[in-house]
């Protein structure tokens, strides 16, 4: 009879070690896993509440680099959700309503309002011009179900309106914040 070549087997003992080291292994890579899958979640949350106040902030960037008259919110007053301004206006000789700057082009009216939890941009002819917040014409800045906050605010003394836009959906806020000078500072309706 031949004997075998010194070869031995595996233990029992060493298979069990050899599946628990493996079955930590696997354990580990899997947690690594779950865990960058779930930052890149956060991530992307993160940057879709980013983007609505970058795009809903660039909206407004866009109107009062035009704007050289404000009617809301008044200088001195309260922050308000209300952003009301005009292109091409300036204070009339006799004070209401005001009259253009460029008797060429048309006096252009804005506004930034929020209703129901939605930030809208409305744009129309004419200074001021009457609408109904919400209504149309009105492009939907923010939706009720990602809301974007406003807050306009006119510092007593100044020829700026601060503007604050916030957006918070996930648990995720971010915040956009800047003064915006009126090209006319004699166009600030006191």
């Amino acid at each position: 009879m031949r004997r075998a070549s010194g070869r031995r087997g595996v233990s029992l003992i060493e298979l069990i070690i050899a599946l628990g080291l493996s079955s930590m292994a696997l354990f580990s890579l899997a947690s690594l896993a779950g865990m960058a899958a779930s930052q890149q979640v956060h991530a992307f949350k993160s940057s879709s509440v980013q983007m609505r106040t970058f795009t809903a902030f660039k909206v407004v960037e866009r109107e009062m680099a035009e704007a050289s008259y404000v009617l809301s919110p008044e200088q001195g007053g309260a922050a308000l959700p209300l952003l009301e301004a005009c292109a091409n206006a300036q204070p009339a000789p006799g004070g209401w309503p005001p009259e253009a700057i460029d008797g060429t082009k048309p006096m252009r009216f804005f506004a930034f309002c929020l209703s129901g939890g939605t930030l809208y941009h409305h744009t129309l002819a004419g200074c001021p011009a009457a609408y109904t917040c919400g209504t149309n014409p009105a492009f939907a800045v923010g939706e009720t179900a990602r809301p974007v906050d406003a807050s306009f605010l006119r510092p007593p003394g100044s020829g700026v309106v601060k503007v604050t836009l916030t957006a918070t959906s996930y648990g995720i806020s971010s915040v956009r914040d800047s003064s915006f000078a009126v090209t006319s500072a004699a166009g600030m309706n006191p």
